[in-house]
């Protein structure tokens, strides 16, 4: 006998994985840079989310122009909560009846179904659960049923009953509506009409890609476009990513439509994004180390060459110089030019050993000037060491950093 495993949690992990003709501009040309931006974000967010939308809700060539058509109506309908608690329901509805009713029939009748449970009788005692009415079945009675049921010998009516009972409890337990589908408590009379719909209609593939596009809409796309502001825009108010620009651009790239940029193009425009946020972000960090340079080249025992590099000599060696290509044995300690120290092999006790041409470009640059047995306070501008990227929690983005190394050895 096989056992239905569609029960607790792994029901409500369902639910939550589908989670709980609007106006379009017509986006021909991108007029200014927060255009440009926008698009690029749309464009590679297809490109990044398509397959994930493919597969989790079952959209492809057929029926993508209707998911579309969803996620534009979902982002109209932001501020209505009343008709965004009912495509809540379709939703949620929709889920059962093309995923949870399948497992359930494959699980109990096995492959080449020929009968199946009933969504009508299962979505309607879903619904007396959650309105707190009478049903004939325990919520114990309903799981033991659903796990002892057999096929050749159970009633199929008690089996449909008792979905509908765990279901509806599950939803109650978990707060599911609530917390899941946003639905606030006055709105769930709307959520169980998108419910009901589901129940008394025929939701084809059409219709089910739009439920899909507008719970796309409203539960991953606005949040998504939150976080690209934060990544992409930060503080400049004037580069705000526009939805309806990022949308368009994301249509474009769902459906495999001419673009107003290539892929390619897209990635760039983001790196500049980027990179200016983080520049505007450490302004601060840039400033202090350019004014340290600039202080620092004035001093007589300082001597900087073309690329901005700045050189002390501690001691001086009379051993070979390196070539790029050379694996070199040192002691150093990197420091902040507020005098924090991030890295010191003389701390650790052991000396580092790398190849010149596989490490910062001040450090390759350095250290071919050095012969062996020197020792060298080396001071770089940020373009020299990490750049913009910074490197991980220790050095900031647009950090100069200080380095005194022993050059210990050129290993053969």
């Amino acid at each position: 006998m096989k056992k239905i495993a569609i029960l607790a949690s792994g029901v409500l992990m369902a639910f939550a994985f589908a989670s709980c003709n609007s106006s379009r501009p017509d986006i021909t040309k991108l007029d200014s840079a927060a255009d440009s931006l926008s698009y690029a974000i749309g464009l590679t967010y297809a490109d990044e989310m398509g397959q994930l939308i493919r597969n989790a809700y079952v959209i492809d060539s057929t029926n993508v122009a209707e998911f579309i058509d969803g996620v534009y109506e979902g982002l109209s309908l932001k501020d209505n909560k009343k008709e965004s608690a009912r495509y809540a329901g379709l939703n949620l509805g929709h889920t059962i009846v093309t995923s949870i009713i399948p497992t359930i029939n494959e699980a109990q009748f096995g492959d080449g179904v020929t009968s199946s449970v009933s969504k009508e009788i299962i979505l309607d005692v879903f619904q007396k659960v959650v309105l707190g009415q009478p049903v004939t079945m325990t919520l114990e009675h309903a799981t033991e049923l659903q796990t002892t049921y057999n096929a050749r010998t159970g009633v199929l009516d008690s089996l449909n009953y008792a979905v509908g009972v765990v279901l509806g409890h599950q939803a109650l337990e978990f707060d599911f509506i609530k917390e899941k589908c946003k639905v606030d408590e006055e709105f769930i009379p709307d959520f169980l009409r998108g419910i009901e719909e589901v129940r008394t209609q025929n939701i084809d593939s059409y219709y089910g890609a739009r439920i899909s596009g507008v719970q796309f809409a409203q539960s991953v796309f606005e949040n998504d476009v939150k976080e690209f502001n934060k990544t992409y825009v930060g503080s400049d108010t004037s580069h705000v990513v526009d939805p309806d620009v990022m949308l368009a651009a994301f249509a474009h790239g769902l459906k495999n439509a001419p673009a107003l940029l290539t892929l390619d193009e897209a990635m760039e425009v983001k790196q500049a994004a980027l990179e200016q946020v983080r520049a505007n972000t450490f302004a601060d960090v840039k400033a202090e180390g350019e004014q340290f340079l600039a202080d620092n080249g004035k001093k007589d025992s300082i001597q900087t060459t073309a690329s901005g590099l700045q050189y002390k000599v501690l001691t001086q060696g009379k051993g070979d110089k390196p070539a790029a290509t050379d694996v070199v044995r040192v002691n150093y300690e990197g420091r902040l030019v507020d005098g924090t120290v991030f890295d010191s092999s003389f701390q650790r006790g052991e000396p580092a050993e790398f190849p010149l041409n596989g490490v910062i470009a001040g450090w390759t640059e350095a250290l071919q000037l050095m012969s062996v047995g020197s020792e060298w306070e080396i001071y770089l501008p940020y373009n020299l060491a990490y750049g913009s990227n910074g490197a991980g929690g220790r050095i900031p983005p647009y950090s100069a950093l200080i380095f005194k190394v022993q050059l210990l050895d050129i290993v053969k």
